[in-house]
């Protein structure tokens, strides 16, 4: 019996498909219940997040600074044995010599650890104002302690502390904070700025070499930034003040705007200072410098304040 004749087609029509026969079917990895069983709201378990443990520069640094720290202890203690083994007197004078270099190293230790805890504590507080359901005593004592602290440097901010004490919500609270405190701050910080662009930009039309103008912003500018800290009741060491730093550059890149707005405010602020004007006339680069001083007096201060905006 002869096949039918083929009728030309495409590849893909299905009447030219000729059916396949079945096969031996190959293992699988599920079986038909299985197969049913993952549908497509099916998920695979989540996997736990790493831990976060230490990286290999943060074990090798442990590792580095315990070593260096037994080499130091323990040279140090065969010193004072072998003083005490020549003379009494040199061994009780070595043990004073170690005693107070400790003493020095942990008094640095304890400020460092002492501004970030001040840092700490602002940052607890920023958070719990911007939360109208955080714990309203314990919001309200931070505030109390915050007011206080600043009180000492700024007296007529302490005059809201009864108004804290009475409030019955923590956006209550922050009102209170936002206009007894915000402004009285805002207002100091804004002199200190105003005094460090005076400061500086007189030190830049005075300075011989452009190089130096730059050493001189910096170290002025780090003033800047320790006095408004200061006026906050923040206590910042070296760390504190590098995280403010990071901090304050972050809020002044973010509220500086165009450049022709800077250009703007730094003309006000030429304009409403005399002496300043004055030289800004004279050397054109101070008043570019006085008013970077004065702006990051206020991003400093919006950096320190437990405020938001």
């Amino acid at each position: 019996m002869t096949d039918p004749p083929r009728r030309p087609g495409f590849a893909d029509d299905p009447r030219a498909v000729a059916p396949r026969e079945e096969g031996p079917r190959m293992p699988a990895l599920l079986d038909a219940e299985e197969r049913r069983a993952a549908a497509p709201a099916w998920a695979p378990r989540r996997l736990p997040a790493p831990g976060g443990d230490w990286g290999t520069l943060g074990l090798m640094a442990a590792g580095a600074a315990v070593l260096i720290g037994a080499w130091a202890a323990f040279g140090l203690a065969g010193m004072i044995a072998a003083q005490f083994a020549v003379s009494p007197v040199l061994g009780w004078l070595s043990t004073a010599a170690v005693g107070v270099g400790a003493g020095l190293i942990g008094a640095g230790l304890w400020r460092e650890a002492r501004g970030l805890a001040s840092l700490a504590r602002v940052d607890r507080l920023r958070a719990a104002l911007a939360d109208p359901g955080a714990p309203l005593d314990e919001t309200r004592a931070a505030a109390l302690a915050w007011v206080k602290d600043v009180a000492s440097r700024v007296p007529e901010a302490g005059r809201v502390m009864p108004a804290i004490s009475a409030a019955g919500s923590v956006p209550e609270i922050a009102a209170h904070l936002r206009a007894g405190v915000g402004a009285a701050l805002a207002v100091e910080a804004g002199r200190i700025g105003r005094r460090a662009a005076v400061l500086g930009g007189a030190i830049v039309a005075l300075s011989p070499s452009p190089a130096l103008d730059a050493v001189i912003a910096a170290w002025r500018g780090l003033r800047v930034v320790r006095e408004v800290a200061a006026l906050h009741g923040l206590k910042p060491g070296h760390a504190a003040t590098r995280r403010l730093l990071a901090r304050t550059v972050s809020i002044a890149a973010t509220a500086a705007g165009a450049d022709l707005l800077a250009q703007t405010a730094a003309e006000g602020l030429v304009g409403a200072t005399p002496v300043l004007r004055e030289i800004a006339g004279a050397v054109p680069g101070a008043g570019v410098a006085a008013f970077r001083l004065y702006r990051l007096a206020l991003a400093t201060a919006a950096a320190c304040s437990p405020l938001e905006g």
